[in-house]
């Protein structure tokens, strides 16, 4: 399970994250966008136009599936619950600050080495305490090269960890997912 941490200003990263990623990967994508409370977001249909595998808007419980990719709705936060995500809404600060922290967590503790995150283009250092628990339980992390994002806050805070698997150029990403599954 590959989870994917990136802000508002990570929409073009994703774009071409998605574009490289092959409809047999045999791996579920989880896209937690950083997003303001109020943002209607556009995400998944954005998502769609790019990808050739489904998307699909978590609003309620649903079992995760490989080749599909998930996206969390404005103010909510996603959680791994065993072969489950989970929705919630955000009620505390760390919920509407955090949200990829917070989903890597949880797939660090439910899926352990199976666990993998890719910090993509983003302002603060949402993602970086998340990265840290997926490398405990034997996960694996892929960064953005900051020298391409848009926004390199994010890979930068990620990298400052010293705890990345690689530094790589969004399209170079899923294949070495997939490389890195094998």
């Amino acid at each position: 399970i590959v989870g994917i941490g990136a802000s508002a200003g990570g929409i073009q990263a994703l774009q071409e994250f998605f574009r490289h990623v092959t409809e047999h990967s045999n791996m579920a994508y989880v896209v937690i966008l950083h997003l303001s409370p109020d943002h209607d977001s556009e995400l998944a249909s954005i998502l769609a136009q790019e990808a050739r595998i489904p998307v699909t808007v978590v609003k309620s419980k649903v079992p995760i599936k490989q080749n599909n990719i998930y996206v969390v709705p404005p103010d909510r936060h996603l959680r791994m619950e065993g072969d489950d995500i989970a929705v919630s809404p955000n009620v505390n600060v760390e919920e509407r600050r955090a949200p990829v922290d917070i989903f890597f967590r949880s797939l660090a503790d439910h899926h352990g080495p199976r666990a993998i995150s890719v910090i993509l283009s983003g302002t603060g250092a949402n993602g970086s305490m998340g990265l840290k628990r997926i490398k405990e339980r034997g996960g694996a992390c892929f960064v953005q090269n900051p020298k391409e994002a848009e926004f390199n806050e994010m890979p930068r805070n990620a990298i400052a960890t010293e705890l990345v698997d690689e530094v790589l150029m969004v399209s170079e990403i899923p294949s070495r997912l997939v490389a890195y599954r094998d």
